[in-house]
């Protein structure tokens, strides 16, 4: 599957929503995500975190699960996080999540 073909995907399952994210490291410090798609879809039933490895032509797909541990070491006290599953937008109360519209 192509990024190209999620957004057909979507149109087909309605309940789905997906986002696509590369994995940018630069070196072992300074490890960031990047979105790649990100579904114009809000507050669909079922939703995916994928991050895309390999090349373009050939990508491959692996589910993020928890996106808190995937990015933990950007807590500077590694306190729980709120991450939006959007911009990654990143806040220690859950409340502000909630409020936080992207």
């Amino acid at each position: 599957v192509t990024l190209n073909q999620i957004g057909k995907f979507e149109q087909q399952n309605p309940d789905f929503s997906v986002n696509v994210f590369k994995h940018d490291k630069k070196d072992d410090k300074d490890v960031k995500l990047i979105p790649l798609y990100t579904s114009p879809e809000r507050n669909r039933k079922y939703h995916a975190n994928l991050l895309q490895i390999g090349n373009t032509q050939k990508p491959h797909y692996v589910v993020i699960s928890n996106m808190n541990r995937l990015l933990f070491d950007k807590t500077s006290d590694h306190n729980k996080m709120y991450i939006c599953k959007y911009c990654l937008a990143s806040f220690f109360k859950e409340f502000e999540l909630e409020a936080h519209e992207c």
